[in-house]
């Protein structure tokens, strides 16, 4: 019998359901290796009680791990009182069972950035990064104007979000889907693409006196289920063309702005896998840091000796807070004049 939502509820009230394949899965908050972040990172088999965390690595059974084996778990295999839940969410993909390739499925009906008509927010998101149609296409960039997957009752599906395609090795592991968004003035608007509408964001005052838009636990990135995030870095067959160096960057558009020789990891932690795979393949790394990175806590100074064996370089560009903000001319001028050309063999030591 396969895990219900109550029993998993009962443990992680913060459960969101989604389908890969022909299966259900269950999406949690990650808790056993993350001080910080895990969220929404561990994928339990709703089936099998598989479960996987795709930002830290840790795999077990659920059965075991999380849920009592005797009444608890026998309790969740009641009658489902949740069944129009779980239909809503899984039969978005589980009734169209589309492919996109490679066995990976497909995140909706998606359509080439230049087949847009004018005045699209996904053309007005991508304009103004600076990101032109020609490079959109080049990358594999597309917009999903119909979503398969479920994946957060407020935000919809990944209905209305730009698609960016992960490959390694020619073959397609994974997506991510990015959340179109504008501002106007102090106002943020996010792109509903179920309704064709702009949804106004709420400002939330912190009890530090900052204020932040409120994202109502809705990441800007969805994932595609299954991709295993930890050993992929976005734009690996390109940057590799060049062994002489690498630039990491967190973002997709980051990694656009820098160009073919760079990569980007998903978000701020690197992996192991991550880490193995920029070492055995390039012997100088440079990273583009975000400017709220602070390179003197514990977590950074251990990323810094993972590379060690390798030259490796960090920067914050001045002026910036990443590498989206800004244009390639601009990112190159900072990173040769602060380490000179980067396929020379002995890069001048950093100022």
């Amino acid at each position: 019998m396969s895990l219900q939502i109550e029993t998993v509820e009962s443990v992680f009230p913060e459960v969101r359901v989604s389908s890969y394949g022909d299966h259900i899965e269950y999406i949690v908050h990650c808790r056993k290796f993350h001080k910080k972040g895990g969220k929404y990172k561990l994928y339990i088999n709703a089936d099998s009680g598989v479960f996987i965390c795709h930002d830290c690595g840790w795999v077990g059974n659920a059965f075991a791990e999380f849920f009592d084996q005797g009444a608890q778990f026998f309790a969740g295999m009641q009658v489902n009182r949740n069944q129009n839940r779980l239909e809503s969410s899984r039969g978005p993909y589980l009734n169209t069972k589309k492919e996109w390739q490679d066995g990976i499925p497909s995140p909706g009906e998606m359509h080439e950035i230049d087949s847009l008509k004018k005045g699209h927010p996904a053309l007005k998101y991508l304009s103004e990064r600076d990101i032109p149609y020609s490079l959109a296409n080049e990358w594999g960039i597309k917009y999903c104007s119909k979503g398969y997957f479920d994946f957060c009752s407020r935000m919809g599906t990944t209905s209305g979000r730009i698609i960016f395609p992960v490959f390694m090795n020619k073959k397609l592991m994974g997506w991510q889907a990015r959340q179109i968004e504008a501002k106007a003035n102090d106002t943020r608007f996010i792109w509903k693409g179920e309704t064709q509408r702009w949804w106004e964001t709420e400002i939330i005052e912190l009890s530090t006196g900052e204020k932040k838009y409120a994202d109502y636990g809705v990441p800007k990135y969805y994932t595609c289920p299954g991709m295993q995030r930890s050993s992929c870095l976005l734009n690996f067959d390109n940057a590799t063309k060049n062994r002489n160096f690498v630039v990491v960057v967190e973002g997709p558009i980051d990694c656009m702005k820098v160009g073919r020789n760079s990569v980007a990891t998903f978000g701020k932690q690197l992996t192991h896998n991550q880490v193995r795979l920029i070492t055995s393949n390039w012997s100088r790394v440079l990273m583009i840091l975000d400017s709220e990175i602070n390179t003197k806590d514990d977590c950074f100074i251990k990323l810094e000796k993972s590379f060690q064996g390798v030259y490796f370089v960090y920067m914050k560009l001045t002026g910036f807070h990443d590498a989206g903000e800004t244009d390639s001319e601009t990112i190159w001028k900072q990173i040769t004049d602060k380490f000179g050309d980067l396929n020379d063999y002995n890069p001048k030591i950093p100022r």
